[in-house]
């Protein structure tokens, strides 16, 4: 197969991994396509920057429907009525938890993590750190509106939704630590 084949297949998947981030879709293709993307934004090949771009990731819209979706991944305890799937109404949670929660992929700063809530979602920030060094790299001018829509979202979620409350400091400390590392 040539090599414009298999850029055709990830394409595809890449696609098919936005889709899953729709905020109307099954939380486990939620976690499936945040999940996928995070790996495919740290490991790309044989695409670049440019093919994510085309694929949607950096636009506005996408970036609203993750504000949506990502605070609702990995608070289950602060979600009230199940709606991570966790209360035992999708049969297909605990095989795309072990897909999606591998610890062995998670690198966060041990000193940041004992100080840190036990609803803090290490996951969650990688995710944004991901996002926001392919954003940096790929559309610099958006980074600064990014970050600044992404807080004013958050924030002005009511107080009863902890998920997004959560979601906040995890954003932040994601994003904060991708332009750290890009400047």
């Amino acid at each position: 197969p040539s090599e414009v084949g298999h850029t055709e297949i990830w394409m595809r998947w890449a696609k098919w991994l936005t889709k899953c981030c729709e905020p109307t879709a099954p939380p486990a293709l939620n976690t499936l396509g945040v999940r996928g993307l995070s790996l495919l934004m740290k490991r790309p090949r044989p695409l670049d920057g440019a093919a994510l771009k085309e694929v949607g990731l950096l636009r506005p819209e996408f970036f609203e429907k993750l504000l949506s979706v990502v605070p609702r991944l990995h608070h289950a305890s602060l979600l009230s009525g199940g709606q991570d799937g966790s209360d035992g109404s999708d049969p297909t949670q605990g095989s795309v938890k072990q897909l999606a929660e591998a610890t062995a992929f998670s690198l966060w700063p041990c000193v940041w993590s004992r100080q840190s809530s036990p609803t803090f979602s290490k996951q969650n920030a990688l995710f944004w750190q991901s996002y926001f060094v392919l954003l940096a790299g790929q559309d610099p001018a958006r980074v600064a509106p990014a970050v600044s829509q992404g807080a004013e979202f958050l924030a002005k979620q009511p107080v009863a939704e902890a998920e997004y409350h959560a979601a906040l400091s995890e954003f932040f400390a994601g994003s904060l630590r991708a332009l750290r590392k890009e400047t």
